[in-house]
């Protein structure tokens, strides 16, 4: 059976034990994904401002700081809280952290400039053109990219995060890519295996 774009690839995605273990897991400070955002209380505020599948947001919602998914895509908004809704009525990981978690329908530098609670930690994860050598790359990111289209707005929303975070704000690269501008460089950048987490400290 094909593989398309909905709700049931977002349940299957969120639901997977692949992820869940990774969930299980994520707040494991060596990974640079954690190291990332440094230390955090529930005092902190985080904002993933491109929510997407919403792996990358219940990983951070799970670490206890009230956590809100900012998603401007009006379908993939709804399919992720859909998935989020019923899996936290079978998985108590994810009920659990859905307790700690917001979801936002809006632009995101729109949801920035709405905020009542100045964020303290803005995380940006764009879809990017794709490469030659990659244009097969994994389905489910093809399939969402081809809905969603290329975040073309990335320098922009970047410029509106520093401005608005009041500790840090982190951005997911690919490992050789470039900044996203030339105009604001990253405080440092915490490295994997194929990905890059360039660090701006306010």
């Amino acid at each position: 059976m094909q593989k398309s774009l909905g709700p049931e690839l977002f349940i299957s995605k969120l639901g997977h034990p692949t992820f869940l273990k990774r969930l299980a897991d994520c707040n494991n400070k060596a990974q640079p994904f954690r190291k990332a955002f440094g230390k955090l209380s529930s005092e902190d505020l985080i904002v993933d401002c491109t929510s997407g599948f919403g792996q990358d947001l219940l990983c951070l919602a799970s670490w206890g700081a009230p956590t809100i998914g900012v998603e401007r895509d009006s379908k993939v908004f709804a399919w992720l809280s859909e998935a989020i809704q019923l899996l936290a009525k079978t998985r108590p990981q994810i009920k659990k952290i859905s307790s700690n978690l917001k979801l936002l329908n809006l632009n995101a530098t729109e949801a920035l400039s709405t905020l009542e609670t100045e964020p303290t930690h803005i995380y940006l994860d764009p879809i990017y053109p794709e490469k030659e050598k990659s244009a097969l790359g994994k389905l489910d990111l093809r399939l969402l990219k081809e809905h969603v289209g290329e975040d073309l707005d990335t320098s922009e929303l970047l410029e509106a995060a520093l401005k608005k975070a009041s500790k840090r704000v982190i951005v997911k690269r690919p490992l050789k890519a470039l900044e996203i501008t030339h105009q604001t460089k990253p405080s440092l950048s915490a490295e994997g295996k194929s990905t890059r987490y360039d660090i701006y400290i306010i």
